[in-house]
């Protein structure tokens, strides 16, 4: 009989980078920091998973949980869903690299879901910091029906060049974005959130972040 594999199901060996959100026990997940300067964000380690909740705010503003990168190559994924309404302005769900989650100064990159009143989005960002976006690198653009709310998000780095990349199911990946060099020398990595003038609260639930020493 055929096996089927399943992108789903926890991993025979586990990286020890890994982590399957599956304790339960509310509050920050063991093994992560909270990056929230605004002190606007809520973590909750549920039966769901890691969920991150905000309330409307004017402007960006990045919150999320990350953990230090350990050198060399590396592909990072995670499942997340996006919950909100359709808004007049944006609400983001993202897997991100920080180049220095203590200083508030300094710059971010993105990959996530985007969702606004005329559309879904797959986009890959350059932060200056956590409240400024400075340019779109990529965007991936789906129509408002089909809104993308639950993805796989993948960032791959060989040598200083990094790979963006997307899947509706975790078996097929298409690739958003490839930069040669990221501008930044990212410290940490982990799950984020915008919720810029949205008028509700918003909610993003992270199934899973599996890491592997490689870009596969």
């Amino acid at each position: 009989m055929a096996s089927i594999w399943m992108p789903d199901a926890p991993p025979a060996t586990p990286n020890a980078q890994d982590d399957e959100f599956a304790d339960a026990s509310g509050g920050l997940p063991s093994g992560w920091t909270e990056f929230d300067p605004g002190a606007i964000q809520t973590v909750n380690e549920s039966a769901a998973g890691c969920e991150l909740s905000t309330a409307t705010h004017a402007g960006s503003q990045v919150t999320g949980i990350y953990k230090s990168i350990p050198s060399g190559d590396f592909s990072i994924t995670i499942k997340v869903a996006l919950s909100g309404l359709g808004v007049t302005n944006s609400i983001r769900a993202m897997i991100c690299l920080w180049e220095d989650p203590s200083n508030t100064a300094k710059a971010l990159r993105t990959l996530g879901i985007t969702q606004n009143a005329t559309q879904g989005q797959i986009d890959v960002i350059q932060w200056n910091n956590y409240t400024t976006l400075t340019s779109t690198l990529a965007t991936l653009a789906m129509s408002v029906d089909e809104g993308p709310t639950v993805l796989y998000l993948r960032i791959r780095r060989t040598g200083t060049a990094y790979a963006f990349d997307v899947s509706s199911d975790g078996n097929g990946f298409e690739q958003v974005h490839t930069i040669a060099a990221l501008g930044i020398t990212p410290t940490a990595m982990g799950l984020a959130m915008d919720n810029t003038a949205s008028g509700a609260n918003v909610k993003t639930t992270t199934s899973f972040f599996r890491y592997k020493a490689s870009d596969v």
